[in-house]
């Protein structure tokens, strides 16, 4: 029960009673409420950029356009003094902003990154004269890794943005979205740098680069699945066409044998007839020439009884010729 009381009493003082009231040894006090709501306000800070950028109108919670492979992209190229760092491809809205988008594809070649803020954005400067800001829609910082242009300015200077950053929308108009090329920009605000103010910093080397118009990602993505779906379609088409080329080949292979079994019947049929023909032939003469055997033995009998017939005839004659003479 004593500590049940001492529980509540906790309890009781985390919850804002007894401000100021003294704790034993590990027990927390109120000031555990400060480290929470510090803690809460450093998430904010970090999902909103600033306490309370979270709070506006309708209008700052609008998403922006989503990926389209129509829209242009530009690639910016950085270098740190005489190396090169890398590259990252941005997207621009060019239905929403079409006057920023034409002129960054045309007009911007070339740029310098003289200051930035750590965990929040860099900044681009270019000596060209910037083009007249867009009147169709203004789209708000609601995203990280945004490309924004900040508007009536004698020179173009554009910022990207890394964290959510409400504060830029009086100020600034959002042009473009990153798309590749992220590991860059956080690469390049922990090079070593000099503050210059409290807020901004000033790389210790000179950070330039150059920027080119390039196809959109996701058209190139959409391009490669189409070519692998039509080659897809292609071997598909020749592995039908190799298996009806077998097919055939089978079919043929098929009537070959078929009809080279039905010549082989016939074959046999025309020599089982010809075996038949030849016997037929063979009886045939065999019967020819019995009888003609049969005719000759019964003439030579017939012969051979006129002949002794005429020969009796012949010695009766001469018998009753001699007896008249001896007469």
């Amino acid at each position: 029960a004593r500590l049940d009381a001492r529980l509540d009493t906790i309890m009781h003082r985390l919850r804002g009673g007894e401000y100021g009231t003294p704790l034993c040894r590990g027990e927390r006090s109120v000031e555990f409420q400060r480290e929470i709501k510090e803690e809460m306000r450093r998430q904010e800070r970090e999902m909103y950029a600033e306490p309370g950028g979270h709070i506006g109108s309708v209008l700052d919670k609008l998403p922006l356009p989503a990926a389209s492979e129509s829209n242009p992209c530009i690639e910016l190229t950085f270098k740190g003094g005489p190396k090169p760092i890398g590259k990252c491809t941005i997207e621009l809205f060019k239905e929403e902003v079409p006057t920023e988008s034409k002129w960054l594809c045309t007009h911007f070649q070339k740029f310098t990154l003289p200051r930035f803020r750590p965990d929040m954005m860099l900044e681009l400067t270019s000596n060209q004269k910037p083009p007249k800001p867009s009147r169709l829609e203004s789209l708000h910082h609601i995203e990280p890794y945004l490309l924004t242009m900040k508007r009536n300015q004698k020179t173009a200077v554009f910022r990207i943005t890394t964290m959510i950053t409400h504060s830029l929308n009086p100020t600034h108009q959002v042009v473009g979205r990153i798309l590749s090329g992220i590991e860059i920009i956080e690469y390049i605000q922990k090079l070593q740098s000099c503050a210059t103010t409290e807020l901004w910093k000033e790389p210790l080397v000179e950070i330039t680069g150059y920027a080119r118009t390039v196809r959109h990602p996701l058209e190139i993505a959409l391009r490669k699945l189409d070519e692998k779906e039509k080659n897809r379609d292609a071997q598909k088409r020749d592995n039908d066409a190799a298996f009806l080329a077998d097919k055939d080949e089978e079919e043929r292979e098929a009537k070959r044998a078929k009809y080279a079994k039905l010549a082989e019947a016939e074959r046999a049929e025309a020599e089982r007839a010809e075996a038949e023909r030849e016997k037929a032939e063979e009886q045939k003469q065999d019967d020819f020439v019995i009888p003609k055997l049969v005719s000759s033995t019964t003439t030579d009998e017939s012969d051979c009884t006129s002949d002794s017939s005429t020969s009796s005839k012949a010695s009766n004659t001469s018998k009753s010729s001699f007896s008249e003479k001896a007469s």
